[in-house]
């Protein structure tokens, strides 16, 4: 019998890619993209299992921006704490809609799933691209994109509500954009 933890229940809310999905339904997708899947897709499949095994601890490499990437164990309390923050800071709400695009193999991506599986958001995943936005049609309430990606996508940048802006620095050019396309009602946040 599995132990029934914080984790490793998401909220009844929760989608991914427009699907439902139990634990157990959850946790053989995850095999299959583990076995089936795209690199990106793998590196999903074995997040997923090891969030939601009975482990109070999940292992994450750091990126090595700052130095030689690492292997660290962070509790899982702390991803579902950043999580319920992020979800008061910016007012998401259950149901929401979310898209992620980008590499499961960094603490970002894998943070977008774990916001969708805490707050019940309903969240798409593409694959990572320097583009994302070219052949999205709906709009999304949330979002994350490194400054390239931002770059690649201003003119459609007006589908995403909320978008987090992070991984490198936002030059002043692109920051500048940004300012002005806010006028569209959409909030950007990034490190100028």
């Amino acid at each position: 019998m599995k132990i029934k933890t914080a984790h490793n229940i998401p909220n009844e809310a929760f989608k991914l890619n427009g699907h439902t999905y139990s634990v157990e339904a959850i946790s053989e997708l995850a095999q299959n993209y583990i076995n089936e899947g795209t690199e990106n897709q793998i590196h999903l499949g074995k997040f997923i299992l090891n969030w939601i095994d009975t482990s109070a601890y999940i292992s994450v490499n750091t990126s090595g921006t700052t130095s030689k990437p690492t292997s660290i164990s962070i509790p899982k309390k702390a991803f579902i704490h950043s999580a319920q923050a992020t979800g008061m800071f910016f007012n998401l709400s259950s149901g929401d809609s979310a898209l992620c695009c980008l590499p499961f193999s960094y603490i970002a991506a894998k943070m977008m799933f774990v916001r969708a599986w805490v707050l019940g958001l309903r969240l798409d995943i593409i694959e990572p691209s320097s583009s994302p936005l070219s052949a999205i049609l709906k709009p999304y309430d949330f979002s994350t994109m490194v400054p390239l990606q931002v770059h690649n996508s201003i003119p459609k940048l007006h589908q995403i509500r909320i978008l987090l802006v992070g991984g490198a620095p936002v030059s002043e050019d692109l920051a500048n954009q940004l300012k002005c396309d806010c006028k569209s009602g959409s909030r950007f946040l990034g490190r100028p």
